[in-house]
């Protein structure tokens, strides 16, 4: 991404650092003047400037637009003019240097090449400036632009992150406009304050939670306690490409809706809904008496979601199948309970059953059966 930061601002911890590192300069090398000159286009300003009495030139000063500091600043090599009075051609400049006679500069860059400024030393009498002191410059010359490098990274990722929240604020817009046409339930759960994690985990068509945060919602409850006792039914809707094929992908999201709908009007209490694929939901139920309970849902959804539905003066009747999986007894984890509801919803598909039962609790239920026909004979 392209950034233009030639005219940042460089914060204020970076400034201390460069502050402190001309006032050592100068102390170490006793130079009255050491500089760090910014282009700023069609000026130049003294960005910082050692902190001694012997310094002529002021923090924020714009007095040096000259012809020698032109040259000076925007030289695209290291500049060293031991005494300006041995070259003629810039004896007339005198006037701009406030006293100084000898001058070292290195250039700044920002990265890809636009000019910054320059470290200026400056001295009052003839300086040959020693190797050790170059050297210092040097690195100062590197620290300046790691840290130019690092102004720029900050300045593409904020860019970055304004195109992100333009493009998330254009996704909420439409969002909106899909969530006008839910149900109350789900208009109250969503609105223009709901954050990217709600986009992540909640499904826009329906509102509810999605298969990510389903997972999330199960994983918790076995961290908390391992030995938990929850019912996964799964819940499939059937041909429904050809539903899609037949009467269009508009009246096949209304129908989905309209599911979504029913399930939530008929789940009360301690019940987690969620829609994990396109046309697959799953119900969590977490009570005592989990085995009869989960039968006697199992039941009552069964003809709630096998009833047509009245799509544009059409009654579309859509084959549901379910499959249950209990905890702990049909796996230690999320994953392996969605995972076994999911088979015994296929199974059912093969059965003809309107649900479908894991082997645990399929074990269970034919005992129940058993238990209930041995006292009916008894009687």
């Amino acid at each position: 991404m392209s950034v233009d930061i030639r005219t940042a601002e460089v914060p204020d911890s970076i400034l201390a650092g460069w502050q402190q590192t001309v006032d050592l300069v100068s102390e170490i090398a006793s130079i009255p003047a050491v500089l760090i000159i910014r282009d700023q286009g069609e000026q130049l300003e003294v960005f910082v400037a050692s902190d001694n009495l012997t310094n002529p030139f002021s923090k924020g000063s714009l007095d040096v637009q000259g012809q020698l500091c032109q040259a000076f600043v925007r030289h695209e090599n290291p500049l060293h003019v031991a005494d300006i009075a041995q070259h003629p051609e810039w004896q007339a400049c005198l006037a701009e240097m406030q006293g100084m006679v000898s001058y070292y500069g290195l250039p700044l860059y920002w990265p890809g090449g636009a000019l910054f400024g320059t470290i200026c030393v400056f001295d009052s009498t003839e300086n040959h400036y020693a190797e050790n002191i170059r050297t210092l410059l040097s690195r100062f010359q590197k620290t300046i632009e790691a840290d130019l490098e690092c102004m720029a990274r900050q300045a593409r990722l904020e860019a970055a992150n304004e195109v992100l929240t333009q493009l998330y604020e254009k996704q909420q817009q439409e969002l909106l406009s899909l969530r006008e046409q839910l149900s109350n339930e789900v208009d109250n759960r969503a609105s223009m304050a709901q954050t990217l994690e709600y986009v992540q985990r909640y499904d826009a068509l329906t509102g509810l939670p999605n298969r990510a945060a389903l997972l999330s919602h199960m994983e918790h409850i076995l961290s908390v306690n391992a030995e938990q006792q929850f019912a996964v039914l799964y819940i499939g809707l059937q041909n429904f490409k050809t539903i899609n094929d037949s009467y269009g992908y508009l009246i096949g999201d209304q129908i989905l809706q309209r599911i979504s709908d029913r399930l939530r009007h008929d789940l009360s209490g301690n019940f987690y809904l969620a829609r994990v694929t396109g046309n697959e939901f799953v119900v969590l139920l977490a009570t005592s008496r989990i085995e009869e309970l989960s039968v006697r849902l199992a039941n009552r959804l069964s003809h709630s979601l096998n009833q047509p539905l009245v799509i544009d003066q059409q009654n579309i009747t859509v084959p549901i199948k379910m499959g249950l999986a209990m905890s702990p007894a049909d796996g230690p984890d999320a994953s392996t309970l969605l995972k076994k509801a999911g088979a015994a919803m296929n199974l059912g598909k093969v059965s003809g059953s309107a649900y479908t039962f894991s082997l645990t609790v399929c074990s269970w239920y034919w005992m129940s059966v058993a238990a209930l026909n041995h006292i009916w004979w008894m009687r």
